[in-house]
C-alpha cells in the first residue's frame, strides 16, 4: 500500500496459502485496505511472486492497485458443489447489470474441490449478454498425502472467507485487456496420456494408476 505513494488502493488482490487462519489474515488485510479498497482472491496451494514460487503453509501474496480510470467489481456467487451452472448464470446476469463500459474483463476464483469449472465456464459463457475476456484460477489447498485430511479452499470477498463458492472481479473503464495463461513449468520426457478420469479426479495415466505414475518423479516414497 506504500507503494500507492498514499493513495486509497481501488483493488487489493490476495492470495494465501491455507496455514493461516483464514478469517484473521483477511481481517487484517481487509482493515489495512481500508473501506475504499475492493478485496477478492483465494487460497493457494502455492503462491506465484517476483521472485519465484513458494508452497510453504504460511505464505501470502498481495498485489494492491490505485487507478483514476479503472473500475472494480466483486461479487461471490455461493452453492457451486450444487449448481454450477447457476453460478455461471449469476455472474453473467452482474456482467449484463454493470454493461459494456464497466464488463470488460472477469477474474474468476472457483472452489477447487467442490464444484464442475467447465459447467460453470460454459454456462457463464452461453449467458454473456456481450463478450468479455475471462481468466483466472481455482482456489487451491495444500496437497499432503494423509488420508485424515480433508481438502478445502476459500474464497474471499470483502472480509469474507467462503468455501463452496466463486469469487470474482470485473473489471471495467477505458481499457484494453490482452490475457494469457501459463503453468509455469517446462515439458520434460515423454509425453504421457489420461486414460480414466472421473469427478475431477484423474485415476489413470497410460493405463496404469496415476498416483504410481506420479510416485515416479518425486524423491523417496511420499
Amino acid at each position: 500500500l506504500q507503494q500507492l505513494g498514499g493513495r486509497p488502493a481501488d483493488l487489493v488482490l490476495v492470495f494465501a496459502n491455507p496455514g493461516y487462519d483464514q478469517q484473521v489474515l483477511l481481517d487484517a488485510i481487509r482493515e489495512l485496505a481500508g473501506p475504499h479498497a475492493t478485496v477478492s482472491g483465494c487460497s493457494s496451494e502455492g503462491v506465484i511472486y517476483r521472485g519465484g514460487c513458494d508452497e510453504s503453509p504460511c505464505v501470502v501474496n498481495v498485489m494492491a492497485i490505485a487507478s483514476d480510470r479503472v473500475r472494480f467489481d466483486a461479487i461471490n456467487v455461493g452453492n457451486y458443489a450444487k449448481d454450477p451452472a447457476g453460478c455461471g448464470k449469476a455472474l453473467a446476469a452482474r456482467i449484463e447489470q454493470l454493461g459494456p463500459e464497466r464488463a470488460k474483463a472477469l477474474f474468476v476464483f472457483p472452489d477447487g474441490v467442490t464444484g464442475d469449472c467447465t459447467t460453470m465456464l460454459r454456462a457463464l459463457q452461453e449467458a454473456l449478454p456481450f463478450p468479455v475476456p475471462i481468466a483466472g484460477g481455482a482456489a487451491g489447498d495444500r496437497l499432503r498425502a494423509d488420508p485424515r485430511h480433508v481438502l478445502t479452499t476459500y474464497q474471499y470477498l470483502g472480509q469474507e472467507v467462503h468455501t463452496d463458492t466463486v469469487s470474482a472481479i470485473i473489471v471495467g473503464g477505458p481499457v484494453e485487456f490482452d490475457v494469457e495463461v501459463s503453468h509455469g513449468c517446462t515439458p520434460l520426457g515423454l509425453t504421457r496420456t489420461v486414460t480414466r478420469a472421473e469427478a475431477g479426479w484423474v485415476h489413470e495415466v497410460d493405463g496404469r494408476p496415476a498416483w504410481e505414475v506420479f510416485k515416479e518423479y518425486l524423491d523417496d516414497d511420499p
